[in-house]
C-alpha cells in the first residue's frame, strides 16, 4: 500500500484522547510512521514494541485501510484473549466510523465493509491448531503474539490459512521465554 495515501487518510481520522476520552484528530508519531512505512513496504513485518505508543491503533487502521482498498478480502486479527479480540475489533469500528466508513455488516468480533472485505477477530486461546482453520486470509495482524499460551501451534495453524501473496504482521510487546514471537 502507498505510504503517503495512508498518511492524508490518517489525517481524516478522530481517536479517543487517552485522557479526556473526547475525540481529537489523529497525529501520528515519529514511531507510527516508521512503522507504518514497514508495513507499507513488508511482506512479513514484526513490530517489538512498548505500551501505550500507539501500534495496535495504527495496526486496525492498516487492517481497515487495507479492506477498503482490496475488496473481498479477509483480514485475521489474532489476539491473546477474548477480551482483547473484542478491544481491538471496537477499535478498528471507531476508526470506520470517524471516517464515515458504512459497514454491511458487524458484529463483536467481525466487520464486513460494503465492498465485500471482512475483518475478523480470532482468539489464540485454547483452539491451538485450530486457528483460522477454513478461511484463507489475505492479511494477517497478530496482536501481543510473545503473550500466546501455545504460541507456535497457533502461528503454526493461522499462517497455513494465509494466501500465497498474504501479508504477515506480528506485533507485541517483550516478554522472556519460548514463545513464537522471540523464536522469529
Amino acid at each position: 500500500m502507498n505510504y503517503d495515501a495512508l498518511v492524508a487518510l490518517s489525517t481524516l481520522v478522530q481517536i479517543k484522547d487517552q485522557v479526556s476520552g473526547q475525540l481529537k484528530p489523529w497525529v501520528l508519531y515519529a514511531d507510527q510512521h516508521r512503522v507504518l512505512k514497514s508495513y507499507c513496504t513488508g511482506k512479513h513485518t514484526q513490530v517489538c514494541k512498548i505500551r501505550q505508543c500507539g501500534i495496535s491503533t495504527l495496526s486496525m487502521f492498516y487492517a481497515l485501510a487495507f479492506a477498503i482498498i482490496n475488496p473481498k478480502s479477509v483480514t485475521a486479527i489474532v489476539a491473546q484473549d477474548h477480551q482483547l479480540a473484542l478491544k481491538l475489533v471496537q477499535d478498528l469500528k471507531e476508526l470506520a466510523e470517524s471516517l464515515d466508513l458504512p459497514c454491511s455488516k458487524q458484529n463483536q468480533k467481525k466487520v464486513t465493509l460494503n465492498n465485500g472485505a471482512e475483518i475478523i477477530a480470532l482468539t489464540a486461546g485454547s483452539k491451538g491448531k485450530s486457528v483460522g482453520r477454513g478461511r484463507t486470509f489475505n492479511l494477517l495482524i497478530a496482536s501481543e503474539v510473545a503473550y500466546y499460551a501455545n504460541s507456535f501451534d497457533v502461528m503454526t495453524a493461522v499462517l497455513g490459512s494465509m494466501s500465497t501473496a498474504g501479508q504477515v504482521i506480528l506485533e507485541s510487546t517483550a516478554t522472556a521465554g519460548d514463545n513464537y514471537f522471540a523464536a522469529t
